[in-house]
């Protein structure tokens, strides 16, 4: 039995680590995650999985501990699969880090989420992580789009590619109800994923019946930008705006309660968000853009338009409402279980 450590060590992805480690687990592997256990999203999951790491409450001197502690522990796992090296925004101490640790364990692997971090244009920041798929042998992916960035700086790189598994998929069940939202945009509140361009589409539709939610973190700046663009196209009646931290709970029933996701991201590779709306049978509707477009197959589980298109994406959203149910039973006909899948796949390449 191979002994696999996860490491994310500020607990950046709870819910995708959870995931991910289950089909691990599933296939028959040693997992222990390094990190921290984010209970306020973990803790809705009756099987849990292992984590380990020292916790003080001050971040940075936790963050010092627990690169110690993987040092440490290095020779006693076969794999070292790391999910995220957040302080590569801020400094280049984790390349120096990594470096010293292929030495001690030589079977390091990363996923490659996003080629960049969301909506990133800083060029030191870009270089770091140029930096870092350099020095990793073993890099996994879950788009075409995010190997194509690699294979620019790299020709020769080999990377591992894995589909990304939905999220809460076994919740989705749970409520049956009438839809209180047709339209939904949930997760933190960002100007690249085309907030904006939602709320033109819905002033295009002028449909006043149609009701749409936007939820999750956002600036105090951008929120204001929003509530004026909603007040001129006078969508007040229309839009909801719940703009704060959304608990797994209610994330979870808003989903189970609304029609269509809509996704008009300006450039993207992976989104949670993406997977966790397929994971409860919502469709999307949104921009042909990275990752998304390897995913949705449209008028099957969602429909995409091109880029920067308002009035495509008004079109798709009238079209997406009448046939919403139609995608909802693709979906579920057709969600299969991706992270066990994907552990296969993992295999050949870990146990090398």
């Amino acid at each position: 039995m191979k002994n696999i450590l996860v490491v994310d060590i500020n607990g950046t992805a709870p819910t995708y680590n959870y995931y991910f480690v289950k089909g691990l687990l599933d296939e028959g592997f040693n997992v222990t995650v390094l990190g921290k256990n984010n209970k306020t999203f973990t803790a809705i999951h009756n099987q849990k999985i292992k984590y380990i790491g020292i916790f003080t409450g001050v971040k940075l001197l936790d963050y010092t501990l627990n690169w110690i502690k993987l040092f440490s522990l290095a020779t006693r796992y076969q794999v070292i699969h790391i999910q995220w090296l957040p302080m590569l925004k801020f400094t280049s101490t984790e390349l120096y880090l990594l470096i010293w640790l292929k030495k001690i364990n030589s079977n390091i692997f990363y996923t490659v989420h996003n080629f960049f971090p969301h909506n990133s244009t800083n060029k030191k920041i870009n270089n770091r992580y140029i930096r870092l798929y350099g020095l990793v042998d073993n890099l996994v992916v879950h788009a075409d789009a995010t190997t194509k960035k690699i294979k620019q700086y790299f020709k020769e790189k080999v990377t591992i590619k894995i589909e990304h598994g939905y999220f809460y998929s076994e919740f989705k069940d749970r409520i049956e109800s009438k839809k209180k939202y047709d339209l939904i945009m949930l997760g933190n509140v960002l100007p690249y994923k085309g907030v904006e361009d939602a709320i033109e589409a819905l002033a295009i539709i002028n449909d006043f019946k149609i009701k749409m939610l936007i939820a999750g973190k956002c600036s105090v700046e951008y929120s204001l930008k929003l509530k004026q663009l909603i007040h001129e196209r006078n969508l007040s009646q229309q839009i909801t705006l719940h703009l704060g931290f959304i608990s797994v709970e209610n994330l979870i029933d808003t989903y189970l309660n609304s029609a269509l996701s809509v996704m008009p991201y300006k450039e993207i590779e992976q989104s949670g968000v993406l997977y966790t709306s397929l994971g409860l049978n919502v469709p999307i509707v949104g921009y042909n853009t990275g990752g998304i477009s390897e995913t949705i197959q449209n008028d099957l589980n969602g429909y995409l338009v091109e880029k920067n298109d308002i009035q495509a994406l008004a079109d798709a959203i009238k079209f997406g409402l009448k046939n919403r149910n139609k995608w909802s039973n693709f979906i579920e006909k057709n969600s299969l279980d991706i992270w066990h899948k994907n552990a296969k796949i993992l295999k050949e390449f870990y146990i090398k």
